[in-house]
């Protein structure tokens, strides 16, 4: 019962265990699921220019939010190196004679000016930017055929226009636009010089206005952060201090001027600046980065823009060098996290798509995105398209589409919803959308986030159905738990009835010992007293007798003698246990107790003509033992041997050694046998085999020998086959070998008849 009710404790802990390992996978399941999201929404605010966006250990875990603030972080820095360069480069453009340069946009909108448009046009480049380029032409079919020159990366050929200036006057110019990818193009405009007269020899006025010019260059060249030089036929012909410093500190002015600026830098980019300073520049080239050979094998690197200018007749380049050898390695920096974030959105179990807003095609996708909507990855299809492929893929495609067409999710929060596609096996995908805001926190589309959930699905079903199966087996539990304990009371209840019917038995057991003990003390007196006188009368200590009295007194005392041994054994039975339990130990030959037992069998039995043999076959015949209840052990063994034997059989008595520091002794006998279903009963208290027939027997005398042979921590057994005989088996303890006890000279074989 005990046993029963551990194993039910068991099953309910390990009921509960398994519920809070579920509840515990299902946040855990819950707090991935919120990390992604928040790594998701913030890539989508650096992508729409929230540099400033970072992320904490606490919400996405240490090592995704470091490398996502440090990506934020080299982006920021090369946002504000970008919009330095841009801002001296306005400068640079508006200090140096040459043309003016406009950015437009697809619709032909300005977006950018290069240069002094306000000294050519007398327009603010504030007031202009956002305009039609065409607003500089009174003469429509000017702007026109501007448009018409040169394929998509080819400049135009320079045309003579009309250009109108904020204060009416029209004025002649040079314009030439380039047509650039995506619709955009740049439009360069030039004031048409007035050609001077030639003259013969040199103005000094002229002179001197030329040498205040100059000194005023290499004043403003001095003052700007970065490096100015003028090359002339690939020779560099001026430079400003700050270029020299860029370039190696060693050189001056006179070591550099006159030198090809090839020579300056190393051999692998000598190709690409010569280059820069031959032939035509086009307008909005892009910066070059080269690397300068400097003292001591150090490397400059030095980002490049070139300028073209025309100055009495003379071709010069205008060079403006700024130093990036340090963000250089952050600009790397910034390559290889945009590389790793790259990475991420591709390697990224989840799928991805920025969609914007008014249609079009999606800003971001990544594969695994048209993985999951059933496409390719050759080719991103056009929001209209994307909305039909979505239609057919799932099962309800107008809840998908609803849910893709809805209003966009306010301020940072996300809407998340689930449909199933018709795939086989069908798959469960959770859409969740996002907002994607500017820098102005202005809305610019939706950030669509597709994840297969059908496994996580299919393990919180299988989950809630464990989870149910467990509260029905808990309940089950407590249930059998309720009727064990009612069980158990009412075993408690019998066991304490049992209880007090075994005390009363026990009483009664005490009382029946108590009057045994007393019935056999008060029969071995009057016992006595009937042998004394038969004894006495068949020697004639009382007169003659006859020939029939005789007889009579012989068969009186032969009873009187059966039962003394009876009521000797009813005395030690009742006596049991305080008798056995203060054993007198002691050494003995155990032949001896033999040889004494086998001497009084004649007369006990007379009249069956049995042949009684011993045989020993160890040296060690010494035992440790109660002599009195050994004795009584061999009595009664032998006198079973002897009663049940047939007549004219055979007792045989055998001693040989037995296990360790014991010897066995067999009596084996010629008698009715013993059925081997009542073999294991015969040692119990007052059974009697049913072979045994008339004999005359109490059946306690071999629950005796047991108890006694227990006692000493031996056993008996027995071996036997109905009209054949049996034979009994009993171990006895050996003596030390330094206590020999009373041995005596061990007896030889013998054997003897036993007549009547």
């Amino acid at each position: 019962m005990v046993t029963g009710m551990a194993t039910i404790w068991v099953l309910g802990g390990i009921a509960a265990l398994a519920i809070l390992l579920a509840v515990w996978a299902l946040a855990g399941a819950r707090r991935a699921t919120l990390a992604r999201d928040r790594l998701v929404e913030a890539i989508a605010d650096l992508g729409a220019g929230a540099l400033d966006r970072r992320l904490d250990e606490g919400e996405v875990g240490s090592s995704p939010a470091a490398t996502f603030n440090q990506a934020a972080r080299d982006l920021d820095l090369h946002q504000h190196e970008a919009r330095r360069s841009l801002q001296r480069l306005r400068e640079l453009a508006l200090a140096t004679p040459g043309p003016v340069l406009l950015a437009l946009n697809a619709d032909d909108e300005v977006e950018e000016i290069m240069g002094d448009l306000e000294g050519l046009t007398g327009h603010h480049p504030a007031l202009v930017t956002g305009r039609h380029a065409s607003f500089f032409f009174p003469d429509e079919s000017d702007w026109d055929q501007l448009c018409k020159q040169g394929g998509e990366g080819e400049p135009g050929s320079p045309r003579e226009v009309t250009v109108r200036r904020s204060d009416g006057v029209l004025v002649r110019g040079m314009a030439t636009t380039q047509q650039l990818h995506g619709g955009r193009r740049h439009l360069s405009l030039t004031e048409v010089a007035i050609p001077h007269e030639s003259v013969t020899s040199p103005d000094p006025d002229a002179q001197l206005q030329a040498d205040e010019e100059t000194t005023r260059f290499a004043a403003f060249a001095g003052a700007l952060p970065d490096g100015v030089a003028l090359v002339e036929n690939g020779m560099l012909v001026s430079a400003s201090p700050r270029f020299l410093h860029m370039v190696g500190e060693e050189h001056d002015v006179q070591e550099v001027v006159g030198k090809p600026l090839a020579e300056l830098v190393l051999p692998s980019d000598a190709v690409t600046a010569a280059s820069l300073v031959e032939g035509d520049v086009r307008q909005g080239a892009s910066e070059v980065e080269l690397r300068f050979r400097r003292a001591h094998g150090q490397v400059a690197v030095l980002s490049v823009t070139v300028g073209q200018m025309e100055v009495e007749g003379r071709r010069l380049f205008l060079l403006s060098v700024r130093d990036v050898s340090l963000s250089h390695g952050r600009h790397r920096r910034l390559e290889n996290s945009a590389a790793w974030l790259s990475a991420a959105l591709e390697a990224s179990a989840d799928g991805l798509a920025v969609l914007p807003l008014g249609g079009g095609r999606p800003a971001v996708a990544n594969d695994r995105f048209l993985e999951l909507i059933g496409l390719s990855s050759e080719r991103i299809p056009a929001l209209e398209q994307l909305s039909a492929l979505i239609h057919d893929r799932f099962t309800d495609g107008a809840a998908v589409q609803a849910f893709l067409a809805g209003e966009p999710p306010s301020g940072g929060s996300q809407v998340t919803a689930a449909f199933t596609t018709r795939s086989q096996p069908p798959q469960v995908l959770e859409l969740t959308r996002l907002p994607v805001r500017d820098g102005r926190q202005q809305p610019q589309g939706t950030l669509l986030v597709l994840r297969d959930v059908s496994a996580e699905r299919l393990a919180r079903d299988g989950m809630l159905e464990r989870l149910s199966t467990l509260e029905r087996s808990a309940s089950t539990v407590q249930d059998e738990c309720r009727r064990l304990e009612v069980e158990r009371r009412q075993l408690d209840a019998e066991a304490a009835q049992l209880l007090m019917e075994n005390q009363e038995l026990h009483e009664r057991d005490e009382m029946k010992t108590n009057m045994l003990g007393n019935f056999t003390h008060e029969m071995q007196n009057p016992m006595v007293s009937i042998r004394g006188y038969n004894e006495m009368m068949l020697r004639g200590d009382l007169g003659q007798i006859t020939a029939e009295q005789r007889e009579g007194l012989e068969i009186a005392l032969r009873n009187a003698k059966r039962l003394a041994a009876l009521v000797d054994q009813l005395m030690i039975f009742a006596r049991t246990e305080e008798t056995l339990t203060e054993l007198m130990l002691e050494a003995f030959p155990v032949w001896k107790v033999l040889e004494e037992n086998i001497s009084l069998l004649g007369d006990q039995e007379k009249g069956k003509n049995l042949r009684v043999t011993t045989r020993y076959t160890t040296e060690g015949l010494t035992v440790m033992a109660d002599r009195n209840l050994i004795s009584q052990v061999i009595s009664n063994v032998l006198g079973n041997a002897v009663k049940y034997s047939l007549e004219g059989g055979e007792v045989a008595i055998t001693v040989r050694p037995g296990g360790a520091d014991e010897l066995v002794v067999d009596v084996r006998d010629t008698g009715v046998g013993i059925p081997r279903e009542e073999q294991d009963r015969i040692f119990q208290r007052g059974f009697r085999a049913s072979t045994s027939g008339g004999t005359r027997g109490s059946g306690i005398g071999l629950a005796l020998v047991q108890e006694i042979l227990k006692r000493h921590g031996c056993e008996i057994r027995v071996e036997s086959r109905p009209q054949e005989g049996s034979t009994f088996s009993f171990s006895l303890p050996l003596a030390p070998d330094d206590d020999p006890g009373d041995a005596g000279s061990r007896p030889g074989e013998g054997a003897g008849t036993l007549m009547g």
